[in-house]
Parts: C-alpha cells; structure tokens; sequence
C-alpha cells in the first residue's frame, strides 16, 4: 500500500465525497422545459457519453432533488457544456431551489427547448431509459440535435471548486498568452 492511502471505505460520506472530488469533470447545465416559470435546470458534473450508434448521454441526478421529477417526466431535456466564462451560471443553477432565471444568457432552440447562449457544445435529446442506481437516478438520453457552439477553455470542476484546462500541445506561447488571459499571471 502507498502511504498516504487508506483501503477501507469510510464509515461517512464526507470521506468518499473528497475522493470522488479528485476526479476532475467537465460542467454542464440541463435543463427540462422550454418556459423559465415551469422549467427545471440544474449544474451537474454527471455528464457522460454513453454511445456514438445510437447516439446516447447520460447525467445522474440525486433521487431527492426537488427537480427529479421535472425531468423524469419531460420529453425532452438540454445539455449545455459551459465554457470557463460561465461560471456564474454553473453557480446559479447548482442550487435549483434558488436558481434565479431572470437575465440569465439562454436561447430557444427551433423546437423552443431553453438551452444555453454560448456553450461549448449543447445536446438536445429525448430520455431513452431511466436506471435508479443507489442514492441517484441515472437518465440515459438520446441525443436528437447537436450545437458545436464557442471555443475556449471549458468549466471543470475539482475538489469542490471550478477551474479550467487547457490542452498541453508542447506550445509554450500558447500557455502563457492564455494563463495571461485568464489572470493565472
């Protein structure tokens, strides 16, 4: 065993929520509805993708969030992948239950889904299969519509906080010029 490592699963979950935390993911914002009085939209780091035939993602969702049933029973649901200058969005909709929606950047799409303005990419799709998997449902979705939207560095979130990345290509002015930009210094 390397030290510093522990084998045994903590008794808690605080312990496990700080491993499962060292993982680095990708954010993103998805959203059920197409009118902000009734919709649901929510931050999560869940996003995977599941298969390229068919075309399928999925998220997980706590089974106790208010906002499971919104998109249990929606036909459709948005994935928005946020690029690091939508941070304040991430946080806006990591909470649902105070979520604002009022001047928040988001469009329709043609079928008058809400979806985010500028994301990365954005996934418009339809549930395929609901699994219940522990504490958390997972939602498998077909994706219907793709948007390959900004460039950038994308949101990313890790131990607890937001940050970014960019790709190592070896080009070391790339680095700089884009750390100046984002204030790394």
């Amino acid at each position: 065993m390397t030290a510093g490592l522990t084998s045994a699963l903590p008794a808690g979950t605080r312990q496990l929520r700080d491993a499962f935390g060292r993982f680095g993911t990708g954010v993103a914002v998805v959203i059920a509805g197409s009118n902000p009085s009734v919709a649901a939209a929510v931050t999560i780091n869940s996003f995977v993708s599941v298969s390229l035939e068919p075309p399928l993602v999925s998220f997980s969702l706590a089974a106790r969030a208010r906002c499971l049933a919104n998109f249990l029973d929606a036909r459709e649901i948005t994935i928005s992948v946020l690029r690091h200058e939508q941070k304040s969005l991430a946080a806006n909709f990591a909470r649902p239950s105070t979520a604002r929606w009022v001047g928040l950047p988001l469009a329709s799409t043609a079928g008058g889904q809400l979806i985010v303005r500028d994301p990365l990419a954005a996934f418009e799709c339809v549930p395929e299969r609901q699994v219940p998997a522990g504490d958390h449902v997972i939602l498998v979705l077909r994706i219907r519509h793709i948007h390959l939207g900004a460039t950038g560095p994308p949101l990313l979130f890790f131990s607890s906080g937001y940050g970014s990345f960019l790709p190592d290509n070896g080009a070391r002015d790339d680095w700089e010029r884009a750390s100046a930009a984002m204030g790394w210094g």
